[in-house]
């Protein structure tokens, strides 16, 4: 039980199954906008999580040697440095304007961990604005980079998964903003902090069920097509069949 204790918390604190999340969403952007050459971009995004996630938890402590390096985390960083060569390899398969949208997105991971504006804290510590900045992240990297390396246009439809999805990661985060409550800055001003948890949880379950009821109108018209789809069909079918 000690071994699987100690892989299961490998798994976690090495962000793998962030990353495995990430990866998921890719791919769900593959089948609803019928993308078939998705992989290189879900495994650009996987490996990238990996790197950027553990770049951000462990940075500032290394950084402040408030870190030993143990077993674990020695483990983690050699996961980190082969993600980071993979990373990059599949950085150079994506299309050009992927590769721009891409660098973006790692400047915005590296502004949230480093404080790169004289006697400024990093973006993860200016106010109230940490959430935002890793909902759209998620979003660019699991939706516009798989539709723009396919070389599809930004359509209505893009931004309207766009926003569903935005919503997904904000309520999903507005989770972790609770359990940290006790341990986060004041000056962050984190929903929590400014609202109350109450007054979160109750923000988090109606964006949620616009989420979902968002989610359940888009099935019921796709079921509704297969089926108009499925009678066309079968109408041709007698048809041609004389019968």
């Amino acid at each position: 039980m000690q071994i699987v204790k100690r892989l299961l918390d490998f798994y976690l604190n090495s962000s793998i199954h962030v990353a495995l999340s990430v990866y998921a969403l890719v791919k769900i952007t593959g089948f609803l906008f019928q993308i078939s050459t998705i992989e290189n971009t879900a495994l650009f995004a996987f490996f990238g999580t990996i790197v950027g996630y553990n770049f951000v938890k462990y940075d500032a402590l290394a950084r402040t040697q408030k870190l030993q390096m143990r077993y674990q985390l020695k483990a983690i960083v050699v996961l980190s440095f082969l993600s980071f060569l993979v990373c990059g390899f599949y950085f150079f398969q994506l299309a050009s304007q992927t590769k721009i949208v891409a660098l973006v997105f790692l400047l915005l991971t590296l502004l949230y961990t480093l404080p790169f504006f004289p006697n400024r804290k990093n973006a993860r510590n200016w106010a109230g604005v940490k959430i935002y900045i890793v909902a759209l992240c998620w979003v660019g990297v699991t939706l516009f980079l798989p539709i723009l390396d396919s070389g599809q246009s930004l359509t209505a439809a893009v931004f309207l998964v766009a926003v569903q999805r935005y919503i997904l990661i904000f309520v999903l985060v507005l989770i972790f903003e609770i359990i940290d409550l006790q341990y986060d800055d004041p000056h962050l001003k984190t929903v929590p902090q400014q609202i109350g948890v109450v007054r979160t949880k109750t923000l988090g379950t109606a964006f949620e069920t616009a989420w979902l009821e968002y989610g359940r109108g888009k099935w019921n018209s796709w079921c509704s097509s297969e089926m108009r789809r499925y009678s066309e069909e079968h109408q041709w079918r007698k048809r041609l069949s004389g019968r």
